[in-house]
């Protein structure tokens, strides 16, 4: 702007200027909360020229990357800020172009919308929204849920359910995680899966047959089952399924029952379906007629098999004495007779039917039976039937050479490698020798029992051998188990026995399943001290501290058993469930032989508190102990339900020393987590009010956690990493209540996030907001590990107590303390509006510097503004920011006027506003009025009070230059251009003609017109405008206006008796007139007008009444002509009746055509004579010189 003003105060003008163009109307933004948006518009030059200006925006939240630009099309480029802007509202900006080419205003219309989601149901941004996308668009829903907009859009300022979100989408399975989180929100239920039937059973007949699984779901969401079967005869045809395989709530699984891996009779397998919330087990049957390869034509096999199996039972009660013969014989038959009823009436029936015919006298029917057998009999035929034949017929006959020979027969086929036990077993009651050496008969059944034999009735056999020899007892395989284990089951093991397999027990060095098994059988029948002693020594030389072992060192201890490590191994295989009195003798022995370590002697001390009321002596002696326990457990932290019951005892009364508060602080907010679920390894705490999570293994089923607030959640990350909350079934149990201690803790470490938690939390709760409450909030905004949405949460909360509850002097500190970084922009705004009314007018500035000052009430505004300005303050953007936004709503005083006037810029009409309170409150303007008038030039656009302005800029002492090029250009306007201006103009342009300055012709010519249509001009006025005028005409600068002076004095004859025809183009144009007299009907000529000033091309005429000069006129940039519309030009009227020589010579071509013969003979006398005078007078003249 410098620059033009230079060429205006040299009269260097445009005649052509830009125009200034945008290519949008309108520009409206759109933005999320706290978006950056970078966009641009172009200025475009619609005229001629170089279009170049600088640009202006009426708010911070909108910043013009570049403010200044030249060009005929530059493109803007503009950031918006939605900064502190609060969601759903408009901002209404300008941005002011002020350019050579005229000044605009673009309106911009900034919008800050609610974060939102767009997605195929539209716009979403609420949990009901997203609910409703998942059951419609599944993996839609799925991939905004991991989207990092998600916590912002959906979650907002719900700190815990943001909190729950970031921990689930931590988890394996996303899909998972976005269910858990649903439900977690409560706007789902955990999918159920369920199934028509609880179990199946089929019957097969050596076909596959097919099948189909109905399985049913209750709530919608995400589904996974896995389908796992533990047989391999029933096949799926999928193993897996999820919620798109379900038709509506019911999904059909088909599976085949495979015949050919299915055994004869009955085949079990499980079912096993396994979804993410809950695990179905379904028993199935199926049952195979097929035995051998061959169908069984009886479906009554299996029925007679048992029968046959309960017929070897009865005898073996007969043996073992546990019926007697009458009822042995007596079930028998019976047992015989229902075999023959299913059929069963072969060898084996007729055989036994045969043996119990002889035992009850009947030899006629034995020997029918015996003799139907021995028929049926083949070669063939199993060779224990052959021999049970053998000696059937051996007891028949009781002859001894038969006996001998059934009994050869018999030890023949043994002999041959049959290894059917029966063999052996006919021939120990047929062959004497087993009598008389029966360690043979035991290695002989030892051999069949390393082939596979595993028969009751040769166990007890063995057994009475041993009963009646136990020194035959010296080794215990798997044989000798087998059968003490079948004794034991029976109760026939005898007591010499029993000792001789204790005597072995007891050289064993190493602990045995088997052998323990075999002890406490035996200890269950004979109850022995000794055997106890056995079984707890084995125990302990084995190291078993398994619970399942407790029992018997329990009973050790009440026997009073004097065994080494026996009280250790008491409390090692103690379970913590154990709800009785451990004995005394236990506990005076830990008395002095403090053996145990962690969790164990944590219970020892559990159970001493437990019932010292009962035991109050040991009580007293473990009291000391117990109290230096406590110490060292919890200096290292150590917390559990064992520990809890010992420190809520000795710490019932007790002031901790300050080393241990810090530790008490975690462990009095310890809970213990129970989980039965077996696939949860860990359990995570999270507090909505910490950044980091917490986590913990599951350690059998248990798990201890600190858990500092009541809203704190847990979530379970199970076997595969993936994460859960409400679906999982858990206990959760505070293991201490000390509040008391609680207090202590945080009197010695004030600092410690977790008891800052705690207290916080307890005091927003009950909505009691103390000093130390309030410490506590500020001691939490600064720390690192809070979540930052929480922390402006309690910055507000600090902030309202402290405006209602705090001194002065209190709030002035806080204030000037707080490092509003963090918050959010109401928060910073609530400081800043707090800092204005308490009078901390730097330290608000600083924040308004930093933060802007949207939403400020304009009169704290204005406070601030007047404080900040003092005499000598430098131009500040953010001062200026604060004082304009305060004046804009009317508040404003001298002070703010003052720094405004000096150093505002912004659109003319913004500062012809600032202008007018100004010179209401009389402050300083000419600084403001300079610049208003220099911009006014700039754009070429005038304000109707740009008149009043300038007046007061004069009145305040112009600078020359400006007052200049302002004339000079208000004079092009009114004289080159034709525009109305203010007359007060004229009014300075004559007093500086009359002061002798230096004016430019321009401004001469201009005030020369203006003065020609006065009536009436004071003489001055006159005589200036004749020196004017006569030296506009020496310039070569003559105009028909000048004419109008003619009445006033005499002009120039040169311009008496001419026509000056006048046109107005671009002064750098070539002009050509073509004209032709009409009276003397002569041809066109063409002459180039000339440019006389600024454009005003000038071309004289003589012309006498009745005269007409037609004439057209064609323009000539260099690159094209345009040719107007044809004109006419005749003689000025005003002419006729003037005492001049043209005059005369006018008056004349009037009286002719009006024939007035008498006047034109006087006005030619009359002309006649003043010419002769006026020669003479020339050649007097001539010949004097």
């Amino acid at each position: 702007m410098k620059e033009l003003i230079d060429k205006l105060s040299l009269g260097i003008i445009d005649y052509e200027n830009p125009k200034v163009f945008v290519d949008q109307e309108e520009i409206e933004a759109v933005l999320m909360p706290g978006e950056l948006q970078e966009s641009s518009f172009c200025v475009i030059n619609q005229g001629q020229g170089r279009l170049k200006g600088v640009l202006y925006s009426s708010s911070r939240h909108l910043k013009i990357k570049t403010n200044m630009f030249s060009g005929d099309r530059t493109r803007i480029v503009y950031r918006v800020d939605a900064g502190d802007l609060k969601p759903g509202e408009t901002l209404e900006v300008t941005i002011s172009i002020v350019s050579n080419g005229g000044e605009i205003y673009l309106p911009v219309k900034l919008q800050v919308s609610e974060q939102y989601a767009m997605t195929s149901l539209g716009k979403i941004n609420n949990i009901f929204h997203f609910a409703d996308l998942v059951q419609k668009n599944y993996e839609e829903a799925l991939r905004l849920f991991v989207s990092p907009s998600f916590e912002e859009i959906f979650l907002k300022n719900d700190y815990i359910l943001r909190a729950k979100y970031q921990v689930l989408l931590q988890g394996a399975d996303k899909n998972i995680a976005m269910d858990e989180f649903l439900i977690a929100a409560n706007k789902k239920k955990a999918v159920l899966l369920c199934t028509k039937s609880d179990k199946k059973y089929y019957r097969n007949f050596g076909l596959d047959d097919r099948d189909t699984l109905v399985l049913q779901k209750e709530h919608w969401g995400y589904l996974k089952a896995d389908i796992t079967v533990d047989s391999d005869f029933l096949e799926f045809t999928r193993t897996m399924v999820t919620q798109e395989d379900f038709d509506g709530n019911t999904c059909e699984i088909p599976y085949v029952i495979c015949a050919k891996k299915l055994r004869a009779g009955n085949n079990y397998a499980v079912i096993t379906i396994t979804s993410v919330h809950n695990i179905i087990r379904i028993p199935v049957c199926v049952y195979k007629n097929h035995r051998n390869g061959e169908l069984v034509k009886d479906s009554n096999y299996l029925l007679a098999k048992k029968e046959m199996i309960h017929l070897y039972q009865i005898y073996l009660s007969f043996r073992m004495k546990k019926i007697s013969f009458a009822g042995w014989t007596e079930s028998s038959l019976k047992t015989i007779t229902q075999m023959r009823r299913l059929g069963k009436d072969d060898v084996f029936t007729k055989l036994v039917y045969a043996q119990l015919m002889m035992t009850q006298g009947k030899e006629v029917e034995a020997k029918i039976k015996l003799e139907e057998a021995e028929k049926q009999l083949q070669e063939d035929s199993p060779a224990e039937l052959k021999c049970f034949a053998y000696y059937i017929r051996a007891l028949k006959e009781r002859d001894e050479s038969v006996t001998e020979e059934m009994k050869n027969r018999i030890r023949k086929l043994y002999e041959q490698g049959n290894d059917r036990w029966q063999l052996l077993w006919f021939l120990f009651y047929l062959d004497s020798s087993y009598d008389r050496n029966e360690s043979l008969k035991m290695i002989r059944t030892k051999e069949l029992y390393d082939r596979g034999m595993r028969s009751p009735l040769m166990y007890y056999e063995v057994l009475m051998v041993l009963n009646e020899t136990p020194s035959l007892l010296r080794i215990l395989d798997a044989f000798e188990k087998s059968v003490i284990r079948f004794g034991i089951k029976t109760g026939m093991v005898s007591e010499k026995l029993a000792g001789r397999i204790r005597d072995i027990c007891s050289m064993e060095r190493v602990f045995e399943e088997d052998t323990f098994r075999i002890l406490t059988g035996l200890y269950g029948q004979y109850g022995s001290d000794e055997l106890l002693g056995e079984i707890t020594g084995m125990l302990i030389k084995g190291a078993k501290t398994e619970n399942r072992y407790f029992e018997w060192y329990d009973l050790a201890v009440q026997k009073n058993l004097k065994l080494t490590g026996l009280y250790e191994y008491y409390m090692q295989s103690i379970s913590f469930e154990y709800e009785g009195r451990i004995p005394d003798v236990v506990l005076l022995y830990f008395v002095y032989n403090l053996t145990l370590k962690g969790e164990k002697l944590d219970f020892l001390y559990k159970k001493v508190v437990e019932y010292k009321e009962e035991a109050g002596q040991i009580y007293r002696m473990y009291y000391r102990i117990m109290e230096n326990y406590v110490q060292e457990s919890i200096l290292k932290g150590r917390m559990n339900d064992k520990l809890a019951v010992v420190y809520k005892d000795l710490l019932k009364d007790a002031v901790p020393a300050a080393e241990y508060l810090e530790k008490l602080a975690d462990i009095l907010n310890t809970c213990m987590i129970t989980c039965d679920d077996p696939a949860i390894r860990e359990v995570i705490v999270i507090h909505k009010e910490m950044l980091k999570e917490e986590r913990v293994f599951l350690t059998g089923q248990k798990a201890y956690l600190r858990i500092f607030s009541e809203d704190a959640a847990l979530a379970f990350v199970d076997v595969h990493g993936n994460r859960y909350m409400k679906t999982v079934s858990y206990h959760i149990q505070k293991l201490l209540s000390k509040e008391k201690l609680l207090e202590l803790c945080y009197e010695a470490h004030k600092d410690h996030l977790g008891l800052l938690i705690y207290f916080c939390d307890k005091y927003l709760c009950y909505q009691k907001y103390v000093p130390r409450a309030v410490e506590i909030m500020e001691k939490l905004i600064r720390t690192a590990d809070i979540v930052k949405g929480y922390k402006q949460f309690l910055q507000q909360k600090v902030i309202e107590y402290y405006a209602s509850n705090s001194t002065d002097v209190q709030f002035r500190a806080y204030l000037n303390a707080v490092d509003p970084a963090g918050l959010d922009s109401q928060a910073r705004l609530e400081i800043i509006r707090q800092c204005l009314k308490r009078g901390l007018y730097e330290r608000a500035f600083q924040l308004i510097t930093k933060y802007g000052c949207t939403y400020m009430d304009a009169k704290l505004l204005f406070r601030c503004a007047d404080k900040i300005i003092q005499p000598g303050t430098a131009a500040d953007e953010n001062l200026m920011e604060i004082a304009v936004t305060a004046f804009w709503h009317g508040k404003y005083n001298e002070n703010t006027l003052n720094y405004i006037s000096r150093y505002y810029f912004g659109s003319t009409r913004e500062m012809y506003r600032i202008w007018n309170a100004v010179k209401r409150f009389q402050c300083e303007s000419r600084e403001l009025e300079e610049r208003i008038i220099v911009q006014m030039l700039f754009t070429g656009e005038y304000s109707n009070h740009i008149g009043s302005v300038f007046e007061s800029y004069i009145e305040n002492g112009a600078a020359a230059k400006v007052k200049r090029a302002y004339l000079i250009r208000k004079s092009y306007d009114y004289f080159v251009r034709e525009t109305v201006i203010d007359e007060k103009v004229f009014r300075h342009i004559e007093r500086e003609l009359l002061n002798k300055e230096d004016v430019h012709y321009l401004c001469e010519l201009a005030w020369l017109r203006y003065q020609s249509d006065r009536e009436e001009p004071e003489e001055r006025q006159i005589q200036l405008s004749r020196k004017i005028l006569y030296e506009m005409c020496e310039r070569n600068k003559k105009y028909n206006f000048f004419k109008k002076y003619a009445k006033y004095f005499p002009i120039p004859e040169e311009l008496e008796n001419k026509t000056i025809l006048e046109y107005r183009s671009i002064p750098d144009r070539k002009i050509l007139l073509h004209y032709r007299n009409e009276m003397a009907e002569e041809e066109y000529h063409t002459e180039e007008m000339r440019n006389s000033c600024y454009g005003i091309y000038t071309k004289e005429f003589v012309l006498f009444h009745g005269e007409t000069i037609k004439y057209y006129l064609t323009e000539d940039d260099g690159e094209s002509e345009s040719i107007p519309q044809s004109m006419e030009l005749r003689a000025e009227q005003d002419t006729i009746g003037r005492n001049t020589p043209y005059g005369l010579l006018n008056n004349m071509i009037l009286c002719r055509e009006m024939r007035e013969e008498n006047t034109l003979g006087d006005l030619m006398t009359d002309y006649y004579v003043k010419k002769k005078r006026n020669e003479s007078i020339f050649m007097i003249t001539w010949k004097e010189k």
